[in-house]
C-alpha cells in the first residue's frame, strides 16, 4: 500500500461532500474535495483520501450513507 490519493466518492451536491468531509476530518482522516467540471460524464464533487486511511474512509462513508436521522 502507498501513499497515493484515490477517489473515495462522488457527489451530486457540494453539501452532500461537506458533511462527509466533515465527517472524515473529526475521525483524522485528511481528505480533499474536489469540483468535476462541465466536460466529464457527471457534473458533481468528488472527494479523494489518501490510500493509507481508505479502509477507515470507506466505514465512515458506510456509516454515514446508512445512517438513521431521527426527525424531532
Amino acid at each position: 500500500m502507498n501513499n497515493d490519493l484515490i477517489e473515495l466518492v462522488r457527489f451530486q451536491y457540494i453539501w452532500q461532500a461537506q458533511i462527509l468531509s466533515a465527517i472524515l476530518e473529526e475521525s483524522m482522516v485528511d481528505c480533499y474535495v474536489t469540483e468535476l467540471n462541465a466536460l466529464e460524464t457527471a457534473t458533481g464533487f468528488v472527494i479523494y483520501v489518501n490510500e493509507l486511511n481508505s479502509e477507515k474512509a470507506k466505514q465512515l462513508l458506510y456509516d454515514y450513507d446508512h445512517a438513521e436521522i431521527e426527525l424531532t
